[in-house]
């Protein structure tokens, strides 16, 4: 498991720690990694429990990470619905037994409402079917866009079920939607006016992100996703600091990190802030003809309220 990983690469003595990308696993080291003394650099975390712990708010010294926090992707999104879908009532429907859910629900719902926009209905839903007895509600509160905070496997088929019921309202979503996976697993025909925020926006989006990806078809044979896109990143910016510092000291390395500035990467251009959390735009994802497609970008001055 995760702690038993850090424990090995402890005794070996390494200058830096690259992972876990889930936030249970990495919740579970944090303890061991600021033992150790040894920085670890999260991928794809973004949840803000992290890098600062919860009760005394005190930065972790030696956790980062590579991707946007929860709070950016949830106000990126609010902002996105508002200003370029024009929408002015959302529909929040998450999945009550997940943390990033819940969150994702309402730092959405607090952003949306901040800019002007009202949230009429606002539910956990645990099992999708129930789903079936808001269908109503929507259309009694006049709903014009709908919130799906979730994983790819509660909100896969919260979207089959809207659809298949008619609903037409443009459809919501997080980096957790899994773009990929919705185009080989969503009808063509559900996938018009669904948006989702990601963290990589294709061999596309930027230099750095086309010579990543290249490399990586060369090398798999595919191209590359965003939890590739993003270890690609983390482990980019570890060596960049081990190279500034010109030490393999794993405090050395801690401390070199914490000045990461404008960092290029595959998934943007990456700065650290005060608790070690990527400082990045986000991007609102589409689908064209069933696949993934940039849709906008929202810079990173958009995304505090």
């Amino acid at each position: 498991d995760a702690e038993a990983a850090i424990q090995q690469l402890t005794v070996r003595h390494v200058s830096a720690i690259t992972g876990p990308d889930l936030t249970d696993c990495t919740r579970a080291v944090l303890p061991n990694v600021e033992a150790v003394k040894i920085p670890l650099i999260s991928p794809a975390c973004t949840q803000p429990d992290i890098t600062v712990d919860p009760k005394s708010h005190e930065v972790y010294r030696y956790i980062f990470r590579a991707a946007y926090i929860d709070a950016s992707q949830g106000r990126a999104m609010a902002d996105y619905a508002l200003k370029q879908l024009h929408v002015k009532r959302a529909a929040v429907f998450y999945y009550p037994d997940k943390t990033y859910a819940q969150g994702l629900a309402e730092y959405f719902r607090s952003a949306f409402a901040a800019s002007g926009g009202e949230v009429p209905v606002y539910i956990p839903v645990e099992e999708v079917q129930d789903l079936t007895k808001y269908l109503s509600l929507l259309q009694r509160e006049n709903v014009d866009v709908i919130y799906l905070p979730g994983y790819d496997d509660w909100t896969i088929p919260a979207i089959t079920l809207l659809r298949s019921h008619g609903i037409s309202q443009p459809l919501l979503g997080p980096d957790g939607w899994n773009g990929p996976k919705m185009e080989r697993d969503v009808d063509t025909s559900y996938l018009t006016q669904v948006y989702y925020t990601d963290h990589y926006a294709g061999h596309d989006a930027s230099e750095a992100a086309r010579r990543f990806s290249q490399a990586y078809y060369e090398k798999y044979g595919e191209w590359p996703d965003s939890y590739a896109a993003l270890g690609y990143d983390a482990f980019m910016m570890t060596a960049e600091a081990i190279e500034r510092c010109q030490s393999a000291e794993a405090p050395d390395v801690a401390r070199e990190l914490e000045k990461t500035i404008d960092y290029d990467g595959a998934t943007g251009t990456i700065s650290l802030d005060a608790n070690h959390d990527a400082i990045k735009d986000v991007f609102i994802m589409t689908f064209k003809d069933g696949q993934p497609e940039l849709a906008a970008t929202i810079p990173k001055d958009r995304q505090t309220q």
